[in-house]
């Protein structure tokens, strides 16, 4: 990949900008300075804010961030992913900021809905002069390499996909599932579930690997369900309940997508009087701050946010001073807890 070029000291104008846009100066004006006008449409926008990004146009002074520290923009689709702990982005920022200081990085977080992301990279690149940027839940290997080409800056993209032109970061989606799945299978269950299933997005890769792994041992089809509902509490609750209506004497052992879901599940499961871990066994994912404190304690995969914290930090150094693209995925740590502790009869 050719080496980034940073042009942030060379003054670029609106009218620049305009030209490439092939529209007026105050169209552009408009646009970057958030003015309404119903008669700029979205396409133009979005034209706008990419060529304003590929040229790094300066915003005002007094609009920046002022520090003499890097900047690194850390973008996430969803406030609730940036600062909940039981997701493994809230998790790995809450670490990044108690250790940026350390890389003499300040990281800004940008949360956006999804139709304002090119407003976010403007303000990001644009705006706060970042000198890198994180990404996640963007899209696929097609788009990522997309916005790699268009970007004056480094991008380190935090997702389990190959392919990419940028440095990535991730856990071991697949190794996630079979590690739960091992686990269960050792525990003693025979009959297994999926809450959270999506096996069509980046998510299901851990559900996938789950599944293959029984399918390997020998376990039929028709003994690993896949539940597929909206992730959080009320997903959980839901998934839980659907399973209730269909178990039998054997134990079902099951594998929650996160620890939002399995908190949700195990409450359903108690206030059902269904007994854990000894009709429902349940591990989740992410080993959130609350897991053990759960009745019973939920076991959990630990995705060792603070290790991945400091590799992400190493990989932002590197693609900066070397132009490197490096692909990590990091280590995962089985925490084994009463909520899959199965007794035999």
């Amino acid at each position: 990949m050719p080496a980034k070029t940073n042009s942030s000291d060379q003054s670029v104008s609106m009218q620049e900008i305009a030209d490439r846009c092939s529209v007026v100066q105050a169209t552009v004006s408009n646009v970057l300075r958030n003015r309404p006008n119903g008669r700029v449409g979205d396409e133009t926008r979005e034209k706008i804010f990419r060529a304003a990004i590929e040229l790094r146009y300066k915003m005002r002074s007094d609009q920046r961030i002022d520090s003499r520290k890097r900047q690194i923009g850390y973008l996430l689709l969803d406030l609730d992913f940036a600062y909940r702990d039981s997701f493994y982005s809230g998790s790995l920022v809450r670490q990044i900021k108690m250790i940026e200081e350390s890389f003499d990085f300040n990281v800004q977080i940008y949360t956006y809905p999804r139709d304002q992301f090119d407003r976010m990279l403007y303000k990001a690149v644009c705006g706060d002069y970042c000198d890198a940027l994180v990404l996640s839940r963007y899209g696929g290997e097609e788009l990522v390499n997309e916005l790699v080409e268009r970007l004056p800056i480094p991008l380190v993209y935090l997702d389990d996909s190959h392919g990419l032109k940028c440095s990535s970061l991730s856990p071991n989606m697949d190794a996630m599932g079979r590690i739960a799945a091992e686990h269960l299978y050792q525990k003693g269950y025979r009959k297994f579930a999926v809450f959270g299933g999506y096996l069509s997005d980046y998510r299901g890769m851990r559900g996938l690997g789950f599944v293959n792994f029984l399918k390997e041992l020998g376990i039929p089809s028709k003994d690993i369900i896949i539940y597929d509902e909206e992730y959080g509490f009320n997903g959980g609750r839901m998934m839980a309940l659907q399973l209730i209506k269909q178990l039998t004497r054997e134990p079902v052992g099951v594998f929650s997508h996160d620890d939002d879901v399995g908190f949700s599940a195990l409450q359903a499961f108690q206030e059902q009087r269904i007994s854990v871990p000894n009709q429902v066994g349940i591990i989740g994912c992410n080993n959130a701050v609350h897991s053990p404190y759960t009745y019973p304690p939920l076991s959990s995969i630990d995705l060792m946010a603070n290790d991945h914290a400091q590799t992400l930090l190493r990989m932002l150094t590197n693609s900066m001073k070397e132009n490197r693209i490096d692909t990590i995925r990091t280590p995962l740590k089985l925490i084994p807890r009463g909520s899959t502790m199965l007794t035999p009869d």
